[in-house]
């Protein structure tokens, strides 16, 4: 009518959209186990592309997240894999925009752990020699056994920036060492994912280049990413990742 205005969707509207592909997705997910988290990541990235999800939105992501870790227990589905758990780990990061719910860094903590140590376990276990069947000495088998793990961490690193997921899993790992509360941090650390994920992301802050490596081959992407860091994780956090 007045010409001028943009034709585009309004924010009522756009929000209205977002919270019906949430709402709909834990649906789709028990349709399709087999694609349940790529449908869950699919959600996400559409969410992440326009404005920070509403509360109803967030709701539906955090009970699908849920329901992909129940159907993973039960045998339903296969773990994701790590290039996938780290786009997750980030989309959520990205929407809630600050702290994450205990919930949902508990079920990223372990799904990204687990990812990033079943990577590990297939690109080390060529280089654990598996000569020995546990008749050498009690030095020996620690030696070889601190051995095996240097290595299978080393998978999961490689593994992680041969994806391209450095960025997205140092997002990640910040923002729960930097904006979870103590005891929330303390509970993770205890979990049995711990080790390889707190292990990895040392890795990232000890060896920049791979970090900067992988920022500078996405572009555009890294771009974004680093304009949402500064949004919730403040500029000295943000510039730090520009830095490596």
């Amino acid at each position: 009518v007045d010409g001028g205005e943009p034709s585009g969707p309004s924010g009522p509207l756009v929000a209205r959209a977002q919270e019906l592909v949430a709402g709909s997705l834990p649906r789709i997910m028990e349709k399709e186990p087999s694609e349940a988290a790529r449908r869950l990541s699919d959600a996400l990235r559409v969410l992440m592309a326009n404005s920070p999800g509403s509360d109803a939105s967030l709701a539906s992501l955090r009970q699908s997240l849920h329901l992909l870790s129940r159907m993973e227990a039960r045998g339903q589905i296969e773990p994701p894999k790590a290039p996938l758990a780290a786009d997750l780990s980030f989309g959520f990061c990205v929407l809630y925009r600050g702290a994450l719910p205990f919930d949902v860094s508990a079920r990223l903590w372990r799904l990204v752990g687990s990812a990033l140590a079943g990577s590990a376990a297939g690109g080390g276990s060529s280089s654990s020699g598996g000569g020995g069947s546990g008749s050498g000495s009690v030095g020996g088998s620690r030696g070889s056994a601190t051995g095996h793990a240097s290595g299978a961490l080393a998978a999961a690193v490689d593994v992680a920036v041969g994806a391209g997921r450095a960025s997205e899993l140092w997002v990640f790992g910040h923002t729960v060492r930097y904006l979870s509360s103590p005891s929330v941090l303390a509970a993770l650390r205890l979990m049995p994912q711990a080790p390889v994920l707190e292990a990895c992301l040392a890795r990232f802050e000890h060896k920049p280049a791979k970090l900067h490596f992988h920022l500078l081959q996405d572009g555009d992407a890294a771009a974004a990413a680093l304009s949402k860091l500064r949004e919730f994780l403040g500029p000295e956090l943000a510039e730090d990742a520009e830095a490596k």
